[in-house]
């Protein structure tokens, strides 16, 4: 339903409702105004793209290009597979990351990050606040968290 639903040749199981929406593959659910997602995936929001099977992305302006990831919030980007990613402004390229908070950058594999305005480019890694650039197989905290 709506306006502007665009259906890749033979999709099946598929929902689509809002404006603007693309659908590349099957079994797929969007949500929502000027969203693309692909095959096994969910969009809700404004703005979201998924180009592979089994994603999620709610919120607006989120993109996530691999496989079997998650991202809720806005203005995500998320290019490593099996990563989860929750907040604003975040970059993603590695695999296996947990990521929670605002204008984070993680490159390497297998870290949690929790926190702002964080730079990670390692793999293995657990860091908790700010401005943080660990080593690999490390766990950093940063400034103070104020709870």
């Amino acid at each position: 339903m709506g306006d502007t639903i665009i259906l890749k040749d033979n999709i099946d199981d598929t929902v689509a409702l809002g404006r603007n929406i693309k659908v590349n593959g099957d079994d797929a659910i969007a949500l929502g105004n000027s969203n693309i997602v692909s095959e096994e995936s969910v969009v809700i929001g404004h703005n979201n793209e998924t180009e592979g099977p089994g994603n999620v992305a709610i919120g607006d302006n989120n993109y996530i290009g691999c496989e079997d990831s998650y991202t809720i919030g806005n203005g995500n980007r998320t290019e490593g597979d099996h990563t989860y990613v929750t907040g604003e402004n975040n970059s993603v390229t590695g695999d296996n990351n947990y990521v929670i908070g605002k204008n984070q950058i993680v490159e390497g594999d297998n870290n949690v990050v929790i926190g702002n305005n964080g730079t990670v480019r390692t793999n293995n890694s657990i860091t908790i606040g700010e401005f943080n650039n660990p080593k690999d197989n490390s766990v950093n905290i940063g400034r103070p968290i104020n709870i």
